[in-house]
């Protein structure tokens, strides 16, 4: 059920932008995804799982798309060449990789400290790029 509710979202959006589609608004779309899965898998684990819960998560991740268009049209009335979009991309796709390692621990895996430690960092650094500008 995910699979074509995300495809029809990312359809959409893409089809609002006349850029079309292009990788990072596929990186951030599979990270969705996994995120979701993960999330059911670590809450299903848990003895969590909730359709409400999971009818939130797929509503904060469609304002993510809705943000990720309204971005577009911001660079397509300023004209720069899509940083805010791709910005925009980058900074939600860095928080989908950071749920998808925290589920895994939740599910009880180990996470290797230089996995959350690399994303972080990319988060980290991302934000302190956007602060100075």
């Amino acid at each position: 059920m995910i699979i074509p509710f995300a495809s029809i979202i990312t359809s959409t959006v893409s089809n609002m932008t006349s850029s079309g589609w292009n990788q990072l608004l596929l990186v951030l779309t599979i990270a969705m995804i996994l995120d979701y899965i993960t999330g059911v898998i670590a809450s299903g684990i848990n003895g969590e799982l909730s359709s409400k819960t999971g009818l939130k998560g797929i509503g904060k991740k469609v304002l993510v798309f809705s943000l990720v268009a309204a971005a577009h049209l911001i660079d397509t009335i300023l004209g720069n060449q899509h940083i805010i979009r791709d910005s925009t991309i980058i900074f939600y796709t860095c928080n989908e990789v950071l749920s998808i390692i925290e589920n895994a621990g939740r599910a009880g895996l180990p996470i290797p400290p230089f996995l959350s430690g690399a994303v972080k960092s990319l988060r980290n650094k991302f934000n302190r790029k956007n602060k100075s500008e």
